[in-house]
């Protein structure tokens, strides 16, 4: 009777154990991806309806980062992900003068927080965006804005060394006096992603 006890006892507790030690070493190490990538993206010189812009884009994209995978399920760990945005425009008035909307990529360095089982890791997080999209005057050089940057996402395993991601972030972007034909002007810029990648674990 007491053996049988014993034994119970001991798988229950490695029942327990087990999903958190497969989290482990399912999702604990380094990664790398490729992201399909949707954006909504806007720039526009406050107080001005000519020098406003928005666009929705596709394009592709990379990622990579470092899981680490604590007993209790807690997964956190750096990411990293740049996608193109492709998006140009122009426009002209009397009171700004010529200028040109362009963007080509945002870079997302963050930190993922969350929880991982066997099969699926949840998480939220917490970064910046490093983009050239803007406003500039026609000629003028290309400026780098970086904002915060913030979202939820999931990746379910359907390998042992392949997943599939899907997130959604924000990005908050600020322009302080950006210098635009010989005026200063405080940009509002923003960008909303939805991603869709595969992973793979090395």
């Amino acid at each position: 009777m007491i053996y049988r006890q014993l034994f119970l006892s001991g798988a229950i507790a490695l029942g327990l154990c087990a999903p958190e030690a497969e989290a482990q070493d399912r999702w604990a190490g380094l990664y790398g991806g490729v992201a399909l990538s949707g954006h909504d993206v806007s720039t526009k010189i406050p107080n001005s309806a000519v020098h406003s812009y928005s666009e929705d884009v596709a394009s592709l994209g990379f990622y990579g980062g470092y899981t680490f995978v604590r007993d209790n399920g807690f997964a956190w760990g750096p990411d990293v992900l740049l996608t193109a945005i492709s998006s140009s425009g122009g426009a002209t008035d009397a009171a700004v003068g010529a200028t040109t909307f362009e963007g080509s990529f945002v870079l997302s360095p963050r930190i993922r927080l969350g929880y991982a089982t066997e099969k699926a890791f949840f998480y939220g997080h917490l970064g910046f965006g490093i983009t050239d999209l803007g406003i500039d005057g026609v000629g003028d050089g290309t400026n780098i804005t970086i904002g915060g940057a913030a979202g939820i996402g999931m990746e379910y395993a359907t390998g042992d060394l392949w997943s599939l991601r899907v997130e959604a972030t924000t990005y908050g972007l600020d322009n302080d006096d950006r210098s635009i034909n010989g005026s200063l002007f405080d940009l509002d810029s923003g960008i909303q992603q939805f991603t869709l990648g595969m992973s793979r674990k090395f």
